[in-house]
C-alpha cells in the first residue's frame, strides 16, 4: 500500500534544538517582490512537470534575490517547488572568466519542464554564492533556449534557484549526470544539498517571510533564511505544530512540499476538506506550499464555497460556447471577506486582497470599477498529487518554515521525515467601520464601483466576455489589485433570456483592455 510520511517524536526534539539555538552558520537575506509593470501581458514561466500546469495571476512574478555565479551577479527567483538551478546569461560570453564556467564531465543538454514553459541548455559547473554560503563547484543549467520565460527575462530575472527536495527523483540535472556517470552523483547535487553539507550545525531547514510591497515601507519585501529563524518569529515557531510533509506515492509523483489541509473557515463556518486520493491522511485535502507560484489554485467547489461566503457576491456564468472563458464571481468591493485555512488545528487567516482583483468597466456610459475573483473557477486542472496549490498569495499570510530534517531526498523509509511549520501573520479586522475604510482605501484613484445590484450588470459582463473571448489575448490590461464579496440569488446567477436581452440594450462596454484582463485572468495568465 502506498505510504504517506509521518512525524515521529524524535522530529519534535530535533526541531526544538534547531530553532532554539541560532548559531553562527545561519543565513538571512532580504528579498524583493518582483512586481509586474502596468499594462503588460505575457504568460509567466509555468510549473514543473509535463502533467502539472499551474497559472499565476496578480501583479507579482515572485520574490527575487541577487546571487553570484562566479563573480557575476544575477537576479533569481527562489522556488520551493522545483530543485534545479539555471541561469540565462544573455549578453555574457560563455567563456567570460568572471563566470567561472567549468564544462568538465559529460557534455549534455538538459531540459527543465515547467508545464507550458521550458528551460534548456548544457550542464556546467561554476562557483555559486548564496549569502555567506560559497559553493566552489555547483551544477547548473546554462540556458540558451527557453519557452514562455519572456516575462521573467523582461523584468530582470535571469533564472531560478530550486529549493525543493533533492536527489535524482526531483533534480533533472542530478539525474542526467548520474545516469551518464554514477560517480558524479554528489558533484551534481542541488544547491540546498551543497549548502546543508557545508553547514557544520547539522541543520537542514529554510524559511520564508513573504511580505507585501506597500511602496512606503523601508523594510524588505521579504526575507529568506537558511538554518536560522528571525527573532520576531522564534517563539511562535517553537510553539507551532509540525505539519508532516506528505509523500503521495499513490500518485507516483516526485517528492514535493505537500501538507494536509484540515479545513477552511468561511465567514465563521468550518468546512472540512476532502481529497480525491484515498490514502491522503485523514482523507483531507493535500496542499503544495510553493514559493515559485505567485497565485493559488483550488478545486472549483472550494473556490465557489469561498466566494459564496462573501455577502453580495454573484456568480457570473460563462456564456462562451468555446469554453475559453470560465465562470467568474462579481463581488462588492467593500464586502467583508473572512477566510482561513486550517493546518494541524492552526487557522491561517488570508488577507482579503488575496481573493479579488479590480477591473475597469464602462457601464451604461460611465467609467466604473468592478471587483472579481482572483481565484479561478474552472474544472480540468491537472495537479498530479495534490488538490490545493498554495503559492505566494497564500504564503504571504504566514511565516513558512520547511524542515528537511536531514532527509533531503524525502525517503519515506528514513526514521526522520520532513515537516513544515506555518505561523499566522495576517490578523482579521473585526471592526466593520475599520474594515470598510481599509477596503475603500484600496479603491482610491479608481473610478467609482459599479452598482452590483443593477440587474443589467451581470448579463452585460456575460455579453462582453463572450464577445471578447476570441480577441482578448495580448491586449494591455489596466486592472489592479482591489477588493471583493458573496452568495447570489438564483435569479442573479442564472439570468433569463429577458435579462440577456436587457444586456444587449444596455450601453455598456468593457473595452479591449478590460476584456483582455478578464479573459487572461480567468484563462489563467498573469495580468
Amino acid at each position: 500500500m502506498p505510504r504517506t510520511s509521518t512525524v515521529a517524536l524524535a522530529t519534535l526534539v530535533i526541531l526544538y534544538s534547531i530553532v532554539g539555538d541560532r548559531g553562527a552558520h545561519g543565513l538571512q537575506v532580504d528579498l524583493r517582490r518582483q512586481r509586474l509593470p502596468g499594462k503588460q501581458v505575457l504568460p509567466k514561466a509555468q510549473r514543473r512537470s509535463d502533467t502539472f500546469q499551474s497559472f499565476d495571476r496578480g501583479d507579482t512574478l515572485g520574490y527575487a534575490v541577487d546571487l553570484l555565479i562566479g563573480e557575476r551577479s544575477f537576479s533569481f527567483l527562489l522556488d520551493s517547488g522545483s530543485s534545479d538551478l539555471w541561469v540565462n546569461r544573455t549578453g555574457i560570453p560563455v567563456d567570460d572568466p568572471s563566470l567561472g564556467f567549468n564544462f568538465s564531465g559529460p557534455r549534455m543538454n538538459v531540459t527543465l519542464a515547467y508545464g507550458q514553459g521550458t528551460a534548456t541548455g548544457p550542464v556546467v559547473f561554476a562557483p555559486f554564492t548564496l549569502g555567506s554560503y560559497s559553493i566552489p563547484s555547483q551544477a547548473l543549467l546554462d540556458v540558451d533556449q527557453s519557452t514562455d520565460q519572456e516575462l521573467l527575462f523582461a523584468n530582470g530575472i535571469s533564472g531560478l534557484v530550486g529549493l525543493g527536495f533533492g536527489g535524482t527523483q526531483t533534480s533533472r540535472i542530478q539525474k542526467a549526470l548520474t545516469q551518464a556517470d554514477a560517480s558524479l552523483n554528489i558533484a551534481a547535487q542541488t544547491v540546498l544539498a551543497n549548502v546543508f553539507a557545508a553547514d557544520p550545525s547539522g541543520r537542514t531547514f529554510i524559511a520564508f517571510d513573504l511580505g507585501r510591497d506597500d511602496h512606503v515601507s523601508t523594510t524588505p519585501d521579504a526575507t529568506f533564511s537558511i538554518n536560522e529563524v528571525p527573532n520576531a518569529f522564534l517563539a511562535a515557531v517553537n510553539a507551532a505544530t509540525p505539519l508532516p510533509a506528505v509523500r503521495n506515492l499513490q500518485a507516483g509523483d516526485d517528492p514535493r512540499w505537500i501538507v494536509s489541509v484540515d479545513s477552511l473557515v468561511l465567514a465563521g463556518k468550518t468546512v472540512p476538506t476532502t481529497s480525491s486520493f484515498t490514502d491522503a491522511p485523514g482523507g483531507r485535502a493535500l496542499g503544495l506550499l510553493d514559493t515559485g507560484t505567485s497565485g493559488a489554485r483550488l478545486p472549483p467547489d472550494v473556490v465557489n464555497a469561498i466566494y459564496s461566503s462573501i455577502p453580495g457576491a454573484k456568480l457570473v456564468k460563462s456564456t462562451d460556447p468555446s469554453g475559453t472563458i470560465p465562470d467568474l464571481w462579481l463581488v462588492p468591493c467593500t464586502a467583508r471577506i473572512s477566510v482561513s485555512f486550517v493546518f494541524g488545528g492552526q487557522p491561517i487567516f488570508i488577507d482579503p486582497r488575496d481573493f479579488v482583483s479590480t477591473i475597469p468597466l464602462t457601464f451604461k456610459g460611465a467609467k466604473t470599477t468592478i471587483c472579481i475573483n482572483s481565484l479561478p473557477v474552472e474544472d480540468g486542472i491537472k495537479l498530479p498529487s495534490f488538490g490545493f496549490l498554495l503559492g505566494d498569495s497564500f504564503l504571504r499570510n504566514a511565516f513558512t518554515l520547511y524542515n528537511y530534517n536531514g532527509n533531503l531526498d524525502f525517503d519515506v523509509n528514513r526514521p526522520t521525515q520532513p515537516f513544515a511549520l506555518l505561523v499566522p501573520k495576517t490578523k482579521e479586522i473585526t471592526d466593520d467601520a475599520e474594515y470598510k475604510a481599509s477596503r475603500q482605501a484600496l479603491l482610491a484613484g479608481l473610478p467609482p464601483e459599479a452598482d452590483t445590484t443593477d440587474p443589467d450588470l451581470v448579463p452585460a459582463i456575460q455579453a462582453e466576455l463572450s464577445a471578447g473571448s476570441d480577441g482578448a489575448g495580448g491586449q494591455p490590461p489596466t486592472g489592479t489589485m482591489g477588493a471583493s464579496a458573496s452568495p447570489a440569488k438564483p435569479s442573479d446567477s442564472n439570468p433569463t433570456s429577458k435579462d440577456s436581452s436587457a444586456a444587449s440594450r444596455a450601453s455598456s462596454t468593457l473595452g479591449a483592455g478590460a476584456i483582455a484582463v478578464l479573459g487572461l485572468l480567468l484563462a489563467g495568465v498573469v495580468v
